[in-house]
């Protein structure tokens, strides 16, 4: 966790920055790097903002909430159990697993989404997919042939909901069946990326073939 409780955050010569947002803009500023987002219209930069907002603001709560009723699959060899040996090991599957599932869940409640049911939550979330999934369209990414950093924050929420175990599933269904767009999206990436994906995540590899 960063100094403000959060994550992600990143630490550059000696500086903590916490929050995606901030922290694409400070990469950018602090290696001089070119913002994917330029070549975006005015409309198509207010469309990414509104759009950010969505995933950042309610569906990234609907993904929580799964994480804040049951993460059990944590502490088992297909999470992160396997990152752990000896007591640090022993700890995170009887102690830390239930403690942060708590924690979550304190954030999820005090946000508004943990108030709602598991029923609720999935229609919540159904809404979100169908609003990101007319707006992707038949387009290859969200604003056209290539991607923006809108298609990285919806890859990195969207794949959670595919490749993850979920308290309620049928969020998982419901985009495979009545938003194949967005599947086809997040595999687009993946080949596009990450073309490893597969070799990466069956062996916990951080030391990925990363195509850019």
């Amino acid at each position: 966790m960063s100094n403000k409780g959060q994550i992600p955050f990143v630490e550059v010569n000696g500086r903590q920055v916490a929050d995606s947002n901030f922290i694409i803009d400070h990469l950018i500023e602090e290696f001089h790097k070119k913002n994917i987002d330029d070549r975006l219209t005015p409309m198509e930069k207010s469309y990414a903002r509104a759009f950010h907002a969505l995933v950042e603001d309610s569906l990234r709560w609907a993904l929580m909430y799964q994480r804040g009723r049951d993460n059990k699959w944590f502490a088992t060899e297909k999470g992160y159990l396997p990152y752990f040996s000896g007591i640090k090991k022993f700890a995170f599957k009887n102690i830390m697993c239930e403690r942060l599932r708590k924690r979550i869940m304190s954030q999820v409640t005090a946000q508004g989404m943990g108030r709602n049911t598991p029923e609720e939550v999935v229609i919540l979330a159904k809404k979100d997919l169908d609003a990101m999934s007319m707006f992707l369209g038949n387009k290859k990414f969200f604003f056209g042939d290539k991607p923006a950093t809108l298609d990285c924050t919806m890859f990195g929420h969207l794949t959670q909901f595919l490749y993850t175990p979920l308290f309620t599933p049928e969020i998982k269904t419901y985009m495979e069946q009545n938003t194949p767009n967005l599947v086809a999206f997040v595999n687009r990436m993946k080949e596009t990326y990450w073309p490893d994906w597969e070799e990466a995540t069956n062996t916990r590899s951080l030391s990925t073939k990363w195509k850019h």
